[in-house]
Order: structure tokens, then sequence, then C-alpha cells
């Protein structure tokens, strides 16, 4: 949840070392004959970015009570965090999907069964910001969903029917 280098073991596992991401094989078939044949069992690998270790620290800390918080990252990190989604988080705090907790952001305890929602919000107010220039019409259909978008009753859904 804060990004600390781990590595996976095992079939589907996934790790994150020395600034790349890597997935083994699903099927534990492909993990075991690719060890047996002495190569890497994985299936993917790709290098982190600024943009992409920015956007991870957002996708996670977000689901910690504490939130995202300066403390927890590198200063380089924290600077990337800060530059890309500071002005999404504030905006957040504004509309009421956001707490500010001691130099971070949180999520308020009364939203955090939809954590995925504001996050997924932030992200997306980020996004738009990036590919529009931060036009004021790209901000506002971003927050054109705000309304309407956090359910704070029940789900009116019927169960599924049991098969």
């Amino acid at each position: 949840w804060l990004r600390r280098p781990y590595l996976g073991l095992g079939p589907s596992a996934h790790s994150l070392l020395n600034g790349e991401r890597f997935a083994n094989h699903y099927a534990p078939q492909r993990w075991e004959g690719a060890l047996e044949r002495g190569v890497p069992p994985e299936s993917e690998r790709e290098a982190e970015t600024g943009a992409s270790a920015a956007a991870e620290v957002v996708m996670l800390a977000l689901r910690l009570g504490t939130g995202v918080q300066p403390g927890d990252y590198p200063d380089a990190l924290w600077g990337e965090v800060n530059a890309r989604y500071g002005a999404a988080l504030e905006h957040a705090v504004g509309a009421g999907r956001l707490e500010r907790a001691l130099a971070g952001w949180r999520v308020p305890p009364a939203l955090r069964f939809v954590a995925d929602e504001s996050i997924a919000w932030v992200l997306a107010r980020e996004r738009a910001t990036i590919d529009s220039g931060a036009t004021p019409e790209a901000r506002a259909r971003v927050d054109s969903r705000a309304p309407h978008s956090i359910m704070l009753g029940s789900c009116s859904s019927l169960p599924s029917p049991a098969i």
C-alpha cells in the first residue's frame, strides 16, 4: 500500500523491484516450465515512470485510513505526486470527496465504502487537466458527475439469483 519494493514468488505473483514492475505467468504449468528451463517465469515487465509511480501512490494510499502523506515517500516521488495531483486532491477536498489529514489527504471515514469512486474521480480530474491543458470545460465535464456519483444510500438492486 505504501509502494515499498516487494518480490512476489509463485504463479501469478507480482513484484516491484529497482524501478520495474513484473508479473509471473498465471498458469502454473507455464510458470513451472520457465523455471525448469532456467528462464525468468515472467509474463510481463515494465519500467516505472514518474507518472505511473505518482498515480499508484494516489490509487493505493487513498485506500489507507491515513491517506496520502508526504512522510511515507521519498522527496522526489512526493514532488511528482504533488505536481501531478495536488490541484486535483485539493479540488476533491472542496467537493467533499476528500479531507485534509496532516500534510496530506484522505477519504473521509463516512465515504470509505466508496473510496474507489473518490480515487477514480481524482485520477480522472488529473487526466482531464493533462489531456485538455486544464481548460475549464474539461474540468466541468469531470465535475458534472460529482453530485451524482457518490451513492449515500443503500443499493436498490435485487440480489442475483442463485445458480
